[in-house]
């Protein structure tokens, strides 16, 4: 019995270590596969906690979602998101019970190295990484229903060149040929030669030209803003810090209808005249995105220029082909023509004629788009305000406000339409920065310092001598 006894002891010796073995090879491989879901844990809770720290001034302001790799400072840098990424995943691994001051790690996991890389920055390719979040947030809001009939003024523009006909060189080519003969002799009979007096009645109207634009559109320019900035430090104008930009770019918003959601976020966040803001630094925004000026007034300058331009080619277009006007036209000048003895004037005081009544008409125009009244792109007969007695009357004429047509905005909408979408975004991103900066806190933002998302690449070890690599794409969907 002795031999047998030694034989179970042995056998049970080798067995217990064999088993022994396999349960601590178990328990081993539980502890490290328990390590490696700790890691994966403590790296998602991380990245989504640096996620939660977005701008909050950005998303109220302009209902975008950005991490501010400056965290209120005045130097942007992804190392102190790194930082920040740090501190969340030593937090999520630490196994500290506060209630009872004990420790219990299991794992002893610890944060060896952390590595981000390519941001996506606000600013990248012209801005579109900021576009289109901003295209996402118009089409959740409202879908493609908010778009109307942008598509079809901007044609009637391009159709008729209202935005870019010359119409200046046309009517100085025409008062080029009259003043030519004004104030020349003619022979009126063998002895006797009389000097050419030419009474224009274009030329009333023509005076006006010379008015400041403001003056001109405007009833009451007293108070109009005089806001400026320093445009040289704008984010249009800087050096800025780069990264990856938009990975997929059939989705960075570059189709036609999403471009018409950007305008219209355009017209919703920024501040333009008649919808000025106290909390916008500048208070014609749209207008310094069309126009890029430094301070309001040259920029309210610039649209109502435009304004007048576009009105003035459309209403020209009208007269011109509108029988009724031009008879009136042509009589007028046959008149003058008879009056000057010079027959041969009647065609050329006509032209004079009706783009000076056109003028006339354009002026009323902007002046009613300015007060808050509506006029149609292209007019008729119903629509014509001035009559050809206009020419005589320089005093204001009354303002009636339409009901139909198109209001400021519309136009603005058109302006916008006809703008490339970098020019656009960028300069919304300088009136965006210099709004922020206006907030407590903010007084560095700059939003090249601003990501919506990054790659992330963190290695965790344990004391057992286990190391994890854990990579994520990290960003706002």
């Amino acid at each position: 019995m002795s031999g047998c006894n030694a034989y179970l002891t042995v056998f049970l010796a080798l067995s217990l270590t064999i088993i022994l073995s396999l349960c601590l090879t178990l328990i081993e491989g539980v502890r490290k596969n328990g390590a490696r879901f700790m890691s994966e844990y403590a790296m998602d809770v991380g990245m989504n906690s640096i996620l939660a720290e977005y701008h909050r001034e950005l998303l109220k302001q302009y209902d975008v979602f950005f991490v501010d790799t400056s965290y209120g400072s005045n130097l942007p840098s992804l190392d102190k998101t790194a930082e920040r990424l740090r501190f969340y995943m030593d937090g999520n691994l630490s196994c500290e019970d506060s209630a009872l001051n004990v420790v219990t790690d299991l794992y002893g996991l610890y944060v060896q190295d952390i590595l981000i890389g390519s941001p996506a920055v606000a600013t990248d390719d012209k801005g579109s990484v900021f576009r289109k979040q901003a295209i996402e947030y118009m089409y959740d809001k409202y879908g493609f229903s908010i778009l109307k009939d942008i598509e079809a003024w901007e044609k009637a523009v391009v159709e008729y060149e209202l935005d870019g006909r010359n119409l200046s060189s046309e009517r100085e080519n025409v008062e080029g040929q009259i003043n030519a003969i004004d104030g020349s002799e003619i022979q009126v009979s063998e002895e006797e030669w009389i000097a050419i007096e030419v009474d224009n009645p274009a030329d009333q109207v023509n005076v006006q030209r010379n008015k400041e634009i403001l003056l001109l559109a405007m009833r009451d320019t007293d108070n109009l803003s005089d806001s400026c900035f320093d445009k040289t430090k704008s984010a249009s104008a800087r050096k800025l810090n780069q990264g990856q930009g938009i990975k997929e770019k059939q989705n960075s918003g570059e189709f036609l209808q999403e471009l018409l959601l950007f305008d219209e976020y355009l017209l919703e966040k920024c501040s333009y005249y008649g919808q000025e803001s106290e909390k916008s630094h500048m208070k014609y925004q749209i207008e310094y995105i069309l126009a890029g000026k430094d301070n309001d007034l040259d920029n309210l300058k610039s649209i109502a220029a435009r304004l007048i331009m576009i009105r003035e080619a459309a209403n020209a277009a009208y007269l011109f082909s509108n029988e009724g006007k031009r008879a009136q036209a042509a009589l007028l000048a046959a008149g003058v023509a008879a009056v000057a003895l010079v027959p041969e004037l009647q065609t050329l005081l006509e032209y004079s004629i009706l783009f000076a009544w056109a003028f006339a008409e354009s002026v009323y125009d902007v002046r009613s788009l300015f007060d808050g009244g509506k006029i149609p792109l292209l007019k008729t007969d119903d629509s014509w305000h001035t009559g050809i007695d206009s020419l005589f009357d320089s005093s204001e004429s009354n303002i009636d406000k339409n009901e139909t047509g198109l209001s400021y905005t519309d136009y603005l909408r058109v302006f916008l339409k006809m703008e490339r979408a970098e020019k656009k975004t960028m300069r919304l991103l300088d009136m965006a920065e210099l709004d922020i900066r206006k907030t407590a806190g903010n007084e560095n933002f700059r939003i090249d310092g601003c990501i919506d998302g990054m790659t992330i690449e963190a290695v965790l070890r344990a004391v057992s001598g286990y190391s994890f690599i854990m990579q994520r794409d990290c960003c706002y969907e």
